[in-house]
């Protein structure tokens, strides 16, 4: 998954925690993407499980995240 062109992580708050719904309205991912990504391990930002079901994700992992998938060419691999 590429993406959206416009992932607003100025609006982020770096020590604030954010659901999958939420991370899904602000970055334009749908909460299936981000539920098979924790299921793979793979390409999604980190996140915390908090009890049995509730899962989390903190503001500056995300922004850590959209910034290290930064390529200046397609041919670029993960950093």
């Amino acid at each position: 998954m590429s993406l959206p062109r416009a992932v607003p992580i100025a609006g982020l708050a770096p020590e604030r925690l954010y659901s999958t719904k939420e991370l899904a309205q602000i970055t334009g991912f749908t909460e299936s993407a981000f539920e098979a990504w924790r299921l793979r391990g793979t390409g999604g930002p980190p996140f915390r499980k908090l009890g049995v079901r509730a899962v989390r994700y903190l503001g500056q992992d995300v922004i850590d995240w959209v910034t290290e998938g930064r390529r200046q060419s397609t041919s670029d691999s993960p950093a």
